[in-house]
């Protein structure tokens, strides 16, 4: 399935980025490190700058990106440089221009003048999403400029098809009907998706590829011994 290869890239490219980018974290902690301990400062002092390194790992890494909501001030002392923060902000940016829904600016304007308080049922969800497509559908120009985004287009295509489907035909098959829904609401859901995707996902270091196979061979060895019928998920 095309969006299901979209996603795995996704998840792929952010692994890939966080491993590069931790280990330019690690490097600025090193050589913050080493300049604290060959500076001539007071023991307490020294102790109060090199309380970050004492914490746990996920403390350390919680400490230092947690910069989103800092005024300026509170930027001047955080541990994580301008450069590093600008990175993250820059890859962040280009990942929400990935992910964006077809008819964006739309719903932003909707969604200004929605009290953000109020809970949403899967029924409003349902027909905030089929409202944001029929606001989509819209008739494809031929002066339509060609350097658009190729993934974008496909995005419009796609709803304006599947709109286009559910509205011209009687369709009786529910099977065919929640395929379709399914595939309209992936277009609208593309951090929702990407979020649960990364709460599921496991990096594996490749010094320890063995291990993980030899305990996959073992899980697999279990699962076949259990009387329950597997899910589809699983």
């Amino acid at each position: 399935h095309l969006i299901d290869l979209q996603l795995r890239h996704r998840v792929e490219n952010i692994i890939t980025y966080a491993q590069d980018y931790v280990g330019e974290i690690q490097a600025d902690q090193l050589r913050r490190y080493i300049e604290i301990k060959q500076s001539d400062l007071p023991s307490a002092v020294a102790a109060k700058k090199t309380r970050e390194f004492r914490c746990p790992p996920r403390e350390q890494m919680n400490a230092i990106l947690a910069f989103k909501n800092m005024t300026e001030e509170e930027l001047e002392e955080a541990p994580c440089g301008a450069d590093l923060r600008n990175k993250l902000i820059e890859f962040h940016g280009h990942l929400m221009v990935k992910t964006k829904i077809p008819g964006g600016k739309q719903e932003d304007e909707a969604s200004k003048k929605k009290s953000s308080d109020e809970p949403k049922g899967i029924v409003s969800r349902v027909l905030g999403v089929l409202t944001a497509a029929k606001v989509e559908v819209v008739p494809m120009l031929k002066d339509e400029p060609a350097f658009a985004d190729p993934a974008d287009k496909f995005k419009k295509v796609l709803v304006n098809t599947i709109v286009r489907w559910a509205s011209e035909t009687f369709i009786e098959n529910p099977t065919l009907i929640r395929a379709m829904f399914s595939l309209l609401l992936r277009q609208y859901n593309n951090i929702g998706e990407l979020m649960l995707a990364m709460s599921k996902t496991y990096a594996i270091s490749s010094l320890t590829k063995k291990d993980v196979i030899s305990m996959w061979l073992d899980l697999s060895k279990i699962r076949a011994l259990l009387p329950v019928q597997m899910s589809q998920e699983e």
